[in-house]
């Protein structure tokens, strides 16, 4: 592959690990006017979370639906998805908040989840976000307890009813209530306001209701009853209204008048609670406890005392003078609207004796020593001895943070770097990985790694004398005497390494560790692939040994000096490398893994690459380089050090000039000289691209250039000739056109209409200058390109999901896997997956 320019390589292999596809634009098509989710194209790998990063895709659910323009996996859906529920694979019953984060595509739908194989837990319902318009309660179906006109009359008729009662009224009303309010509350009353209905219902509605109530009544009734009583009196008013109206009004009127008016009952049963002083619930009605409210340095709980129960049950708390509030698991209501607060107690009819109760608690004063382990509880991670004894010494808080402020910074972050030991595939912008001949590099004998191996098939290969070499990715980790298939019972002699057994809570993964001495042995679970590592087969983990290590591995291993790991009761195995002996770091590789043999024991050790960390202070400047891109470890710059900063002349990636060629050959280089995951990226998907009619930036790629003399299989040219003459005379201005395999046409108009997009992705049959034929398609603007894959290797976000299931780490096993077919290209070539884009 022939590049115009240096100019557009080496920008893309300085990116750090990153392809900058074309993101949707922040909010673009995800919300509304009023900030509601709406339809759109969106996929399952993100979620359902965002719509499509093209417009186009999100016009219609037709348009969605075309591969070739939006890509693979879309849907037609409501996004962002609400999250409902999420996909459990660890036998959790909750949603923890960042599971979202990991495998988006499992937790939004229990379709979703049972295709990825796991548990559907549903979330309970959330609230509305506003609320309601109108009250939810239904009809009452027994009459109200007030009238249903908002007011009653306040003055006689203005002429007699044509039919006089027999008498006058019994009891005439006292006094009207206050009128009700003119708008019904937000939220409709628990209970009817007045204590009980009236025991009979009237015998019939009026047959002329007012159609609204007249002005207020008098004060006081009339000393003498009318002569002449009214012929249709009416049915006597109610106690008195509500102060708010009912949630719907009653289907109808009551039947018939009352032979009298009713007597409203008194309200709930009211008591001052008092600290100590037992409180009974009534049997029949609520009872109102006005609270005491608790003081300073106090806690008040009232309890519920029960002969049922063995725990008293807290009911509500106040403490240090604030407000009561009402606990778990009773949850009763306690309103502090006004002082005091009240409680509402329930009535109870059942058979225990159940009481009420305050009780009040006051810690005593504390101690001089709890005082200052309080104030280390704050100001430190916590009081030890010494600690505590300092504080003593300086007598008061104040004389304690002063002390403090004057001594030099001891901080965690310093105290984490001496101590951080963590496992890493590579070196990237912000740590190193130790070098395998560099002194303190860490060395095992298990032969298996616990992160690495993690989904990596296991091949048995029989030797020349008899033995069993033990085969990943094409390099031998150790050589046992007979084969584990047959001693356990495995069905086939290549098996995957998984992760856990899920049966067996006791073994939850692989047990990476084999030290002789100590007797102890740890476990591999294998499994003829990776989806049987639901049940897998624990074999014994076996030790790096070597009968012949140059028969193994085509040369001697180095001979070197190791040194014991010590402090460290948890380490049982590993050791550091402390002296090459006659060995030199030319007899090492850069990439994983490395084996030595220890002199003296003879005992053969593998590789544990680990993290490395420098000291790169003001006063103790590293030298370190050779990381990503050659440059050095560095941290951002920012305004407590933009004044120590140095800049150093060899920390800068490296410069180049001419043109060179980046054949799969020279791309292989780079992982087997320095370890870097290289990658040409291939079957991108066109999101965001336009057909080549639309717009004057183009890429074609010639992609099966060593089969395309032909031209196209599947021809788009007769339909779009000025694409093909806009390819060619492209080809006419290059030195050599018939190496071109990757053509950007710049500034460029292909000279067509397509509203069909029926060119995007098109391939077109060319005639390149001399004769031949080739094939170009129209592709992605970052098909072909080349990329460091570094980053990609150690946080893409799919390693984590591949790592759960079994699989190997979909990034590194391209160019870490056995290439058995011999074409490097499958060694270089990163394939964009099938499934779609997410």
């Amino acid at each position: 592959m022939i590049l115009k320019s240096i100019g557009l390589i080496l920008p893309l292999l300085s990116c750090e690990g990153r392809v900058q596809f074309v993101p949707a634009a922040e909010g673009v098509g995800n919300r509304d006017l009023q900030g509601m989710p709406v339809f759109c194209c969106t996929n399952r790998f993100n979620g359902y979370q965002r719509c499509h990063a093209d417009s186009r895709c999100n016009s219609s659910e037709n348009e969605c639906n075309k591969p070739r323009k939006c890509g693979e996996g879309n849907t037609w859906a409501l996004a962002p998805a609400p999250k409902i529920g999420c996909c459990s694979f660890d036998e959790s019953t909750t949603c923890p908040l960042n599971v979202y984060d990991e495998m988006p595509q499992c937790h939004y739908f229990k379709a979703d989840c049972e295709a990825c194989e796991g548990t559907w837990i549903s979330l309970t319902e959330a609230p509305t976000t506003a609320p309601t318009n109108a009250p939810t309660l239904p009809p009452t179906t027994s009459p109200t307890d007030a009238p249903t006109t908002a007011k009653p009359t306040t003055v006689p008729t203005m002429n007699p009813t044509s039919n006089p009662t027999n008498g006058p009224t019994i009891n005439p009303t006292a006094a009207p209530s206050n009128p009700p309010t003119s708008n019904p509350t937000k939220v409709p009353t628990n209970a009817p306001t007045t204590a009980k209905p009236t025991p009979n219902p009237t015998n019939g509605p009026t047959k002329d209701p007012t159609p609204a109530p007249s002005s207020p009544p008098t004060m006081n009734p009339t000393p003498n009853p009318t002569k002449d009583p009214t012929k249709n009196p009416t049915s006597a008013p109610s106690p008195a209204p509500s102060t708010q109206p009912t949630p719907n009004p009653t289907a109808g009127s009551t039947p018939s008048p009352t032979p009298k008016p009713t007597t409203p009952s008194g309200p709930s049963n009211e008591v001052n609670g008092e600290v100590g002083v037992p409180i009974t619930p009534s049997a029949t009605d609520s009872v109102a406890v006005s609270l005491p409210p608790s003081v300073s340095g106090s806690l008040l709980i009232i309890y519920k005392v029960s002969d049922d129960n063995e725990h008293d049950v807290q009911v509500g708390r106040s403490y240090d003078g604030l407000n009561w509030e009402t606990l778990h698991p009773l949850l009763l209501s306690i309103d502090c609207q006004e002082s005091p607060c009240v409680l509402d107690i329930p009535a109870y009819t059942g058979s225990s004796n159940v009481q009420y109760i305050i009780r009040e608690y006051v810690p005593p004063a504390p101690t001089d020593d709890q005082k200052h382990a309080k104030l280390l509880l704050q100001g430190t991670y916590g009081p030890t001895q010494e600690s505590l004894q300092e504080a003593r010494n300086l007598g008061s808080p104040e004389a304690w943070v002063r002390d403090q402020i004057d001594k030099p910074a001891s901080l965690h972050r310093v105290h984490y770097r001496q101590r951080a030991n963590g496992y890493v595939k590579n070196a990237l912008r912000h740590h190193g990985v130790r070098d395998a001949c560099e002194r303190g590099s860490r060395w095992n004998r298990h032969a298996f790694n616990r992160w690495r191996d993690i989904g990596k098939t296991i091949e048995e290969i029989p030797t020349s004398s008899g033995s069993i070499y033990l085969k990943v990715d094409g390099i031998v980790r150790t050589e046992v005497p007979n084969r584990p298939s047959a001693e356990y019972n495995i069905p086939t002699t290549s098996y995957v390494i998984c992760r856990k057994d899920p049966n067996q809570d006791s073994m939850r993964m692989s047990d990476f560790h084999y030290a002789a001495s100590a007797g102890q042995y740890g476990t591999l679970l294998v499994a003829s692939d990776s989806a049987s590592c639901a049940m897998p087969i624990s074999i014994e983990m076996p030790s790096v040994q070597f009968t012949d290590a140059t028969d193994a591995f085509g040369s001697a291993l180095p001979q070197v000096t190791l040194m014991d790991i010590s402090g460290d009761p948890n380490v049982i195995e590993a050791k550091l490398l402390d002296q090459l002996g006659s060995s030199s770091c030319d007899d090492f590789k850069k990439t994983w893994p490395n084996f030595v043999q220890e002199q003296g024991t003879g005992l053969y050790y593998v590789e544990d690459r680990r993290l490395e960390l420098y000291d790169n202070t003001n006063s103790s400047s590293t030298t370190k380089s050779g990381m990503l891109g050659n440059r050095c470890p560095r941290v951002p710059r920012t305004f407590l050090n933009e004044d120590t900063c140095i800049p150093r002349a060899d920390c800068g990636p490296p410069v180049f000039s001419g043109e060179f060629t980046l054949t799969a050959e020279n791309l292989r280089k780079f992982y087997e000289i320095d370890n870097k995951y290289v990658y040409r990226l291939s079957n991108l998907p066109l999101v965001g691209t336009n057909n080549p009619c639309r717009t004057n930036t183009n890429r074609f790629v010639r992609k099966d250039f060593d089969n395309d003399s032909s031209g196209c299989a599947s021809d788009s040219g007769p339909e779009f000739p000025s694409i093909v003459t806009a390819i060619e005379t492209y080809l006419g201005g290059l030195s050599d056109p018939s190496s071109a395999i990757v053509i950007d046409i710049e500034d460029t108009s292909m000279g067509c209409t397509d509203n069909n997009d029926d060119s995007l992705g098109g391939s077109f049959s060319v005639t390149i200058p001399g004769g031949s034929q080739a094939c170009f398609t129209h592709s992605y603007q970052y098909e072909y390109s080349v990329f460091v894959m570094n980053d990609w290797a150690a946080n893409h976000p799919g390693n984590p999901s591949a790592f759960r299931e079994s699989n190997p780490n979909p990034i590194a096993k391209v160019a870490e896997h056995e290439n058995l077919s011999g074409n490097v290209e499958e060694s270089v070539v990163l394939n964009f997956p099938t499934w779609g884009f997410h």
